[in-house]
């Protein structure tokens, strides 16, 4: 393989043989899809591999294999899901949009969709355009609902449902979508599950710390989502040992990382699969510039000056410098908040130990607290409840605790 491409932090893994860890997560996929009336939501921080569980989960359905081979229980049904995947993008407004895109995608349903051309034209609306429901700019011509999708619009898409397994004669369709958090006004989603046949399974992924906050509001779906309900938490240290041993055998064991170099590298990367990948990219590229057989600790070191320095985490890294601006004692601030394991943070022992560190008294420490909250600095924190804060983006808090220092102590701006 080209060893460019034995780590992946660009692209979620599609490849079972490259897909690490997860086996209990995958479990309850499993059942989840063998489940009658279950429908599935996956769930968790961001970079933590949600869309790679999702797409395992898409090819299980299928009955692939490789996938069938990782899973520790043996399903008791034959999969034999038709799979429609869908991964949703900032023009997806709300479920009319959502459904609209799945209709008119010759990817998706729009082969299923029983009517004639001239039919289609008038039933789905003249103003929507024959191809792909956008006007000639490229803009969406499809109105904003604050009541969730239209009736027509549901009657084409169960209509399209039913051709669908008549054609293709599956047992069920498994509609997984992606991204789902991206979607702003859910309204309408539970009726629509509800709603669906027997033979219809929902897959809905995206980034939430829970599931009410993904779906808005999941009171009515309790009991579809009850075995379906998947949290991906951070990798544990052997599961992101798995990541780096698959890449060492791909590289025909030329190359290996050290114990410490495994240890340092989970460190940074709190569990986050996306940083493990992004971290042993470059300290591969690194091993292979300079002949190295063993990366070590020390190597990874360097490397996460060059990430940094490089920008090649342009997302955190823009995150980063917007917190920061010019002052090192918000970067100092940002980067003791970002060291602390609990997920709420509580400011009495933190603030203490931050006026000794910086000379300030806590009444400052706060102010500058109050200036990571804030719009102005992109709002990379926020108050949970009195004296409590947490990092909005988990992601984001592991690079910010392991990104080198940008500012020294003279550059603080005396302004703020």
């Amino acid at each position: 393989m080209n060893p460019i491409n034995v780590f992946t932090p660009s692209s979620e893994i599609t490849d079972p043989e490259r897909f690490s860890g997860r086996t209990h997560e995958l479990d309850k996929v499993s059942l989840a899809l063998q489940t009658d009336g279950a429908h599935i939501v996956i769930y968790g921080n961001r970079g933590v591999g949600k869309s790679s569980l999702t797409n395992q989960m898409c090819l299980l359905a299928k009955g692939n294999e490789k996938v069938l081979k990782l899973l520790p229980t043996k399903p008791f049904i034959q999969f034999n899901y038709k799979v429609i995947h869908f991964k949703c993008d900032d023009s997806v407004k709300n479920i009319e949009t959502l459904l609209i895109r799945l209709l008119s995608s010759h990817e998706h349903l729009y082969q299923y969709l029983p009517l004639s051309k001239a039919e289609e034209k008038t039933e789905l609306g003249a103003s929507v355009g024959w191809k792909g429901f956008f006007d000639f700019s490229g803009k969406s011509t499809i109105a904003e609902r604050k009541d969730g999708p239209s009736a027509d619009t549901i009657s084409h898409f169960n209509n399209a449902l039913r051709n669908l397994i008549e054609t293709e004669k599956c047992s069920a369709v498994l509609i997984a979508i992606d991204e789902f958090d991206r979607i702003s006004d859910k309204t309408g989603i539970a009726s629509l599950i509800k709603s669906s046949s027997k033979e219809v399974k929902f897959s809905l992924t995206g980034v939430s710390s829970n599931v009410k906050d993904l779906l808005n509001d999941h009171s009515s779906l309790d009991r579809a989502i009850a075995d379906g309900s998947i949290e991906v938490k951070p990798m544990t240290y052997e599961d992101a040992c798995e990541i780096i041993n698959k890449a060492e055998k791909d590289t025909e064991h030329k190359i290996s990382f050290s114990e410490d170099a495994r240890k340092y590298m989970f460190q940074v990367s709190r569990g986050h699969p996306f940083y493990i990948h992004l971290l042993g990219k470059h300290a591969l590229l690194e091993a292979l510039r300079s002949h190295t057989e063993e990366i070590s600790r020390e190597s990874c070191e360097i490397v996460l000056n060059i990430i940094a320095l490089n920008n090649h985490a342009p997302t955190q890294e823009k995150s980063y410098k917007d917190a920061i601006g010019h002052s090192y004692t918000r970067e100092t601030i940002l980067k003791e908040f970002a060291k602390r394991d609990e997920h709420e943070i509580h400011t009495t022992e933190i603030y203490k130990k931050l006026s000794e560190q910086l000379s300030l008294e806590s009444s400052v420490i706060s102010v500058y607290v109050g200036h990571l909250g804030s719009e102005k600095y992109g709002s990379v924190i926020e108050k949970t409840q009195e004296r409590y804060y947490r990092f909005k983006d988990s992601l984001f808090k592991a690079y910010a605790a392991a990104r080198p220092y940008l500012l020294n102590k003279g550059d603080s701006d005396p302004s703020e």
